[in-house]
């Protein structure tokens, strides 16, 4: 219930208007409505005096041009941890020049990026960023931001909004604002009545419509009671007419709200309140599908939690991915209601997951904006939707679907970006050129743009949709696009500008301090580590040179050399384990002569006494048969899966790099090795 009250000091207290929602609708929401419900009463105040819940900037705006009539109320404060301190550089701080469409920080340094949007409110804001080059030199830096790095970017309402924001936020510290505001205090007399029930009669309903019912009764009575001067039990308020307080003050504040005692969420009942920890969120909506799948067990604010395998309809909606085939589409999802999660060592169980993972761009390939040569073609994406969908559980006994108790289904979240899609031939490019050319970008996109290359994102292994019928060949994609889905990353003008962007990008390479070492200035970024292959500064400057078509520099076509098959093996080595030592038995298949060779006991990690006790056996073999180099096979079997892997070449390699490096400059001596899990 919303009441609307007279406040004048010569003239009596007389409720103007009353207005009843159900539970769901905000404050803010009904200052139309009551201001409607009093100018069809011809019962406008000049000012009306608001809680904090009803007051915006859109408010004070319309209420201003449409009805002259002056909203006072507390706004929202800068939240911003400059503001909050009274020692920083706030967004007060700054000058907004609306016509340049520009800024100037406290030291009068001009931004550089001035981006209007829509935030996810329908607001229209204005992100502004300043370059890094006046910000990392600034004396005073520590008042303004505290990113290492990053110059200071602060985000605006668009014109007038702002401005009225600002006046406001000034206004309230004042003194006058102080004793206007004060007035407001008399509604709590009103609403220590509807409490204690001087007006309200007790009525026992249930259900929305029932519970708007008593709010209409409530509101009636109370408001006869205050027209016949009946309120707060006196028998003495004048009977005047309610034009009386046209002129005057009026305030308005919420009286109560009707609220579901039972509230009834995963077949339980939570006692008179909302329990907003069962609902789980994925800051990063692309790793919603991996990281809460139902069963499983996550951390949120600290606490281990379980997510319901099997989650409430309402959860989610049925949606097709662009192969037409149905996938659950979850707007949240919902905790285990049992609030103890017993974990050991490990929050969840060693369990991979297949995702599938689609970039729909809604017309034809060969319709896209495109550029660069066709083995390596970069495409300008607008709102294409990117779809992330969990096909389930991979075990050894193959694929396992997710299930609940309707069956078997799909878990998955889509996105729109827009973005860059990249596009290699797959069988004629070295492996190294697609990685460079990628790094390249990732490094490039945040430094010609003004911002932190946190604010990019890459995915690989995309399937394309629609699918192209007039790409010959085989080809592998990429597509980069922005964090956020504001548009704060600008990529149209990216991809006009490409060409310059790359070209600048190699002078930087050539140019940097590094000196062809390849750093986080010219080469390397945050995204780097999402890549696979070997990033080097000579190979990015090869691959930009030939990109760029500049003389002198020729593609080399790659073709992936077929695997030898070896026929016949000289020497296999078996790695065993005894306690904590590692030995190695070498057999020569062609004399059955045997050798072993045991680990020498050190403090050094696992990783490295198995390579090191590896190569020495290798060495050792080679030197007592006199075997010259590459003459020779050789099959190494082991037991452990992860070191049969990284031999193979399958999995990175964490600890014991050196002996690992050093071990395989040794199997270069051999003709040909194998590597097989016993």
């Amino acid at each position: 219930m919303h009441v609307t009250e007279s406040c004048d000091e010569d003239g009596p207290h007389l409720v103007t208007d009353v207005q009843t929602t159900p539970a769901p609708v905000s404050d803010f929401d009904m200052i139309p409505t009551i201001q409607a419900a009093l100018g069809q009463q011809d019962l406008l105040p000049n000012e009306q005096l608001l809680d904090a819940g009803y007051m915006t900037a859109a408010h004070m705006i319309s209420s201003q041009t449409d009805y002259d009539i002056d909203l006072v109320g507390p706004i929202a404060a800068d939240n911003s941890w400059q503001a909050q301190a009274a020692q920083g550089f706030g967004t007060a701080d700054f000058t907004i020049d609306w016509q340049a469409h520009t800024a100037h920080c406290p030291q009068g340094h001009q931004s550089c990026l001035w981006m209007p949007r829509q935030d996810r409110n329908d607001h229209e804001v204005i992100p502004i960023k300043f370059a890094a080059k006046d910000c990392l030199a600034c004396p005073v830096r520590s008042q303004c931001t505290h990113a290492v790095k990053e110059p200071r970017s602060i985000m605006i309402r668009a014109e007038p909004t702002y401005d009225v924001l600002q006046h406001a936020r000034q206004r309230q510290q004042t003194p006058a604002f102080k004793e206007l505001s004060a007035k407001r205090a008399g509604i709590e007399g009103t609403l220590s009545e509807a409490r204690a029930g001087v007006w309200t009669p007790t009525i026992s309903l249930c259900g929305r419509s029932e519970n708007t019912l008593t709010n209409v009764h409530d509101g009636s009575r109370h408001q006869c009671r205050s027209h016949w001067g009946l309120d707060r039990g006196t028998t003495t308020r004048a009977n005047s007419s309610l034009s009386f307080c046209c002129p005057g003050t009026n305030w308005v504040m919420d009286v109560a709200r009707i609220r579901q005692q039972n509230l009834v969420k995963g077949g339980s009942i939570l006692d008179g309140k909302e329990d907003e920890e069962d609902f789980l969120t994925s800051r990063e909506p692309e790793q919603a599908a991996r990281k809460l799948v139902p069963g499983r067990i996550v951390f949120c604010g600290g606490i281990a939690v379980k997510v319901n395998e099997n989650q409430p309809q309402e959860t989610y909606e049925i949606q097709n991915d662009p192969t037409e085939r149905e996938f659950r589409h979850y707007k949240y999802v919902v905790a285990d209601e049992r609030k103890d999660v017993q974990i050991e060592r490990k929050r969840d169980p060693d369990t991979l997951y297949r995702l599938s993972r689609f970039l729909d761009f809604k017309k034809p390939l060969e319709e896209l904006e495109m550029q660069g040569p066709a083995y390596c073609r970069v495409y300008f994406v607008r709102q294409g939707t990117l779809f992330f969908i969990n096909e389930g559980e991979v075990r050894q006994n193959g694929l396992q679907s997710l299930k609940d108790f309707e069956g078997d289904y799909r878990f998955g979240t889509s996105i729109e970006r827009d973005g860059l899609l990249v596009c290699f031939a797959d069988h004629i490019l070295p492996p190294d050129l697609k990685t460079n050319f990628l790094a390249v970008l990732l490094r490039s996109i945040p430094d010609n743009s003004g911002l932190d290359d946190s604010e990019l994102r890459v995915v690989q292994n995309l399937s394309l949709y629609p699918q192209s019928e007039h790409e010959p060949g085989k080809r592998v994609s990429f597509f980069i696009y922005g964090h956020d889905e504001s548009g704060l990353v600008q990529f149209e003008k990216i991809f006009k500008n490409l060409e310059k962007m790359i070209n600048s990008a190699l002078h930087t390479l050539k140019t940097c301090s590094c000196r062809g070492e390849g750093c986080y200035l010219c080469l390397f970024s945050l995204n780097s580590r999402a890549l696979t292959g070997r990033i080097s500064h000579p190979g990015a400057v090869d691959c930009l040179s030939v990109y760029l078509r500049l003389p002198g520099s020729l593609l080399k076509p790659h073709f992936a050399p077929a695997k030898d098959v070896i026929t016949q093996v000289d020497v296999e080595l078996t790695l065993s384990r005894s306690g904590d030592h590692y030995r190695v038995v070498a057999e020569n298949t062609l004399t059955g002569q045997r050798e072993e060779y045991t680990g020498r006991d050190t403090e050094e990690d696992q990783n490295t006494r198995i390579y090191t006790v590896l190569r020495v056996a290798l060495e050792q073999v080679m030197l007592k048969q006199e075997w010259e180099s590459g003459n020779h096979t050789v099959k190494i079997c082991c037991r452990e899966n992860y070191i049969c892997e990284q031999l193979r070449g399958e999995n990175d390699v964490k600890n014991g790099r050196e002996a690992f490096l050093n071990l395989w400059l040794t199997l270069l001596k051999w003709q040909n090795w194998v590597i097989e899990k016993v």
